[in-house]
C-alpha cells in the first residue's frame, strides 16, 4: 500500500486518544481493507480505512501512532509492506519491492486490556 495513506489516517485517528501516545488499532480484513481505530468508550472515537492487499488471515495489533509513523516516515519507497508473525509479536514494516537490504523497521504491538 502506498504509504501516503496510512500515514494520514494515522495522524487523523490519533487526534482523539483520551492519552498522548494512545494505542491505534490496526485491523487487516479479507475485503482488503486497514481499519484504524482510536478512543474507546465514552471517550472520542475516530475510524478510518486504507485499501490495501491481504497476504494471510485477518489480524488485529495496536500500535504505539509516534513509532508506528516513524517507521512509516523513514521509509524511502513509494509503498510499505506490513509484516506479521501474530498480534502480540512484532511487525516489521519494510519498502514494498525493496531488496533483501532495504531498510527494515521492527514495530513493537501493544497490549489491549479492553
Amino acid at each position: 500500500m502506498e504509504i501516503a495513506a496510512p500515514k494520514d489516517a494515522v495522524q487523523r485517528v490519533a487526534l482523539v486518544s483520551p492519552k498522548k501516545d494512545g494505542p491505534v488499532r490496526l485491523s487487516f480484513t479479507r475485503d482488503g481493507t486497514l481499519r484504524m481505530e482510536s478512543g474507546t468508550g465514552d471517550d472520542a472515537q475516530a475510524l478510518d480505512t486504507v485499501d490495501t492487499a491481504l497476504d494471510g488471515s485477518e489480524l488485529t495489533s495496536a500500535f504505539n501512532p509516534t513509532f508506528l509513523l516513524d517507521g512509516l516516515g523513514t521509509m524511502t519507497t513509494e509503498a510499505v509492506t506490513f509484516g506479521f508473525t501474530s498480534p502480540t509479536k512484532p511487525a516489521i514494516l519494510r519498502g514494498h519491492s525493496s531488496d533483501d537490504q532495504a531498510l527494515r523497521y521492527l514495530l513493537m504491538p501493544i497490549r489491549q486490556t479492553d
